[in-house]
């Protein structure tokens, strides 16, 4: 089960990878819901970056072409 604290900022997704997708703009941290259940915390990720991700026709692609690997990342559920 997710910690109380990401629930808030979840926006659910339609993907087979990702699950919901969440942003924190006094931080610009984006937090992702993995469709496995585990969920990461990404670090000072533009709002722009959380954007193309949120309307991507494919967001599992766009994740990592885009995210993956290029911010700094903890799980944190």
């Amino acid at each position: 089960m997710m910690p109380a604290r990401i629930i808030p900022e979840l926006t659910r997704v339609d993907s087979l990878e990702l699950a919901g997708i969440g942003y924190n703009e006094k931080t610009s941290n984006m937090t992702i819901l993995f469709q496995h259940g585990r969920a990461y915390e990404y670090f000072q990720v533009p709002h722009a970056e959380y954007q193309a991700l949120l309307y991507s026709n494919d967001r599992a692609e766009h994740f990592h072409n885009n995210i993956d690997g290029r911010f700094q990342s903890k799980r944190v559920a």
